[in-house]
């Protein structure tokens, strides 16, 4: 869980904090807790930017964990008239040790009708 909250907060760092996603998050209600955030941001912080991000923010929006969390995660943004989930695959240690591994990882978090 480590390396990914990491490679989440990279990410998430920078993100969620340009102007149509803070607007966003600001309406979803997570401002207060993206407030220090922010600030590291805004002082030109980017490293202090992604270390400020609260676990629970992360955990929330960075799908990680087995394959069977990963899969209830991502199962959750499937609502009626959305019609596609784009995932950004992050590399894992793992996956770089045995990049031949990539499409049994990606059958293994394949949701809904024709799932083996």
């Amino acid at each position: 869980m480590a390396y990914a909250r990491a490679a989440g907060r990279a990410f998430l760092g920078w993100i969620l904090n340009q102007p149509p996603y803070r607007a966003f998050h600001d309406w979803l209600g997570r401002g207060d807790a993206l407030a220090a955030s922010r600030a590291a941001l805004d002082a030109g912080d980017r490293k202090g930017a992604a270390e400020a991000l609260p676990d629970a923010v992360v955990d929330e929006l960075w799908v990680h964990g087995s394959p069977e969390e990963c899969r209830a995660h991502i199962a959750r943004y499937l609502h009626p008239g959305v019609t596609a989930v784009e995932l950004h695959i992050t590399p894992t240690p793992e996956l770089d040790a045995a990049p031949g591994a990539l499409p049994e990882v990606l059958a293994a978090l394949r949701t809904g009708p024709g799932r083996n």
